[in-house]
């Protein structure tokens, strides 16, 4: 096989820099290496009219999608957030609309990386608690609700930020059969390092890549994760 059809996934782009910096690139030039989230911001650019084509989940049709940095992602969920707060919801919550929006996105991260939907946060937030711990009911409900928006403003205007572009990727695109056709053809052998550091959307992509390539090696360090 050629060097460009393999593909590395990186633990994070400082290891991408370790990896590119440790290749001979006289014979391995076209090798790619990308961390987990840098392949799928380039996959989404790539096939995003696929995407499009999913009616009634993105908005604007740009040729591209728009990622957003963490300053431009906090301003829109604190803005969502203190028109909520005019209403009286988050009322029981004795914090800053800065910082509930700071934690509000957090979680939204982190609740796509562990395979939670997004739309369900509150409720495992609630879930997970103890009852003597506990906030109101309804804070949890208004936390569905402030996310809930957050990502209706952000699909209608095709931008996306980190966890918003995971749940694209992993719900849209990779369900689409021509795109499993492209990624058979574009990467056919694939090494993944760190495997103990992966989160279990991650464990996900690797588990449908390995059914696509021809041969996967995993690096994994029995002492970390």
């Amino acid at each position: 096989g050629r060097s460009s059809d393999i593909l590395v996934f990186a633990a994070n782009r400082s290891q991408s820099f370790i990896w590119r910096s440790g290749i001979n690139t006289e014979f391995s030039e076209g090798v790619k290496i990308a961390s987990f989230f840098g392949f799928i911001q380039q996959e989404l650019k790539k096939y995003w009219p696929y995407i499009l084509e999913k009616e009634g989940v993105v908005g604007e049709q740009d040729v591209e999608p728009v990622f957003m940095n963490f300053e431009a992602s906090q301003s829109i969920a604190g803005g969502i957030i203190e028109k909520m707060v005019k209403k009286d919801r988050f009322e029981r919550v004795n914090s800053t609309p800065e910082r509930i929006a700071i934690k509000l996105t957090s979680a939204y991260t982190r609740a796509v990386m562990g395979n939670v939907s997004y739309e369900e946060i509150g409720k495992r937030l609630a879930s997970s608690i103890k009852e003597d711990e506990k906030l109101d009911e309804t804070v949890y409900e208004d936390v569905d609700a402030a996310v809930s928006e957050y990502t209706k403003i952000l699909l209608e205007n095709g931008v996306l930020d980190y966890g918003l572009g995971v749940h694209l990727y992993m719900s849209y695109l990779l369900t689409d059969e021509r795109y499993k056709k492209e990624l058979k053809k574009n990467y056919k052998h694939i090494i993944i390092d760190s495997l103990e550091d992966a989160s279990p959307v991650q464990v996900d992509l690797y588990k449908i890549l390995a059914e696509e390539c021809d041969s996967m090696l995993m690096l994994f360090n029995p002492e970390g994760g």
